[in-house]
């Protein structure tokens, strides 16, 4: 078999593959429309068939810029066979097209498959910081929804509306009411103040679970020191309401503990001197700072 006939089949193989390639491009070229809108990717999870997608995707550049190297040894060849002197025939100058045409293919192939993969990689990278930034700002949006429900639930001062309808009555007309009734209306105020806290918290918790199947385990001390100070009121909400029903004998054997409970229950906004307070605000600069480089991206 000689050269040129070996050269031929070069150049029919590098053409099928060419071909080839250019199919698998177009039919599975990422971002594909029906594989994004059936939701293949969520957060920073892909599905089987968006990971099938991708490596076929890949494989179809791969097969382009592969298709068009085995016409450049037929081109070099030509220029070397082809005669640098004497009359110009039509025969070298249909050669001397030919090879033109095969170096323009395979450079055109060779930056074509480069910047489609490179095209490629950036539309993945543009996806995934996206998602991050979606992820953290939902966790931070969450985050100041359960710290706005919290201040609101630890406001010291409650108001007249904020008791049973029938204990205001009462309270109005100057009548004695019985501790049990006074048990009851404190129990409603705190029942709908936590409210709030608990709906904040359901979202907060969802948006910690998506927050730590994106970054790992190392957002999950974070999230889980604003749930724990939220656990912590409950408990002293629970701690208030036990010496309510014991007519204040537990707080009266316990003093210390008994304002321990109250620091903890109550606290205006503005509070500087309020350890949980306190404890709230480093939870959420400890989150912000976490958040602040997928927001800024």
């Amino acid at each position: 078999m000689n050269l040129t006939v070996l050269f031929a089949f070069a150049n029919l193989a590098g053409l099928a593959l060419a071909f080839a390639g250019a199919v698998l491009t177009i039919v599975y070229g990422l971002p594909n429309l029906d594989v994004l809108n059936e939701g293949s990717y969520v957060a920073m999870e892909t599905t089987e068939r968006f990971r099938r997608y991708q490596r076929r995707s890949k494989l179809g550049l791969c097969l382009i810029a592969a298709g068009f190297a085995p016409q450049l040894p037929s081109a070099v060849f030509a220029f070397k066979v082809s005669p640098a002197t004497g009359p110009v025939r039509v025969a070298d100058v249909s050669a001397l097209v030919s090879i033109c045409k095969d170096i323009a293919l395979a450079v055109a192939g060779a930056v074509t498959a480069t910047v489609a993969w490179k095209g490629l990689n950036n539309w993945l990278r543009e996806l995934r910081g996206r998602t991050r930034f979606d992820a953290a700002l939902s966790l931070m949006r969450a985050a100041y929804a359960l710290r706005e429900a919290v201040a609101n639930c630890r406001a010291p001062l409650i108001v007249a509306g904020e008791f049973p309808a029938e204990y205001r009555e009462s309270r109005s007309l100057g009548r004695e009411t019985r501790w049990d009734d006074k048990v009851r209306a404190y129990a409603h105020v705190f029942a709908a103040r936590w409210s709030p806290v608990g709906a904040a918290m359901t979202e907060f918790e969802t948006r910690s679970l998506e927050a730590e199947a994106i970054w790992g385990g190392d957002v999950r001390p974070l999230t889980r020191e604003l749930v724990d100070c939220v656990v912590m009121l409950n408990a002293a909400t629970e701690s208030y309401m036990d010496d309510l029903r014991s007519e204040g004998e537990n707080f009266k054997a316990d003093r210390e503990f008994g304002r321990k409970v109250r620091s903890e229950v109550f606290a205006s906004r503005g509070a500087t001197d309020n350890e949980l307070t306190n404890r709230i605000a480093k939870a959420l600069e400890a989150l912000e700072k976490f958040a602040r480089p997928s927001l800024r991206q």
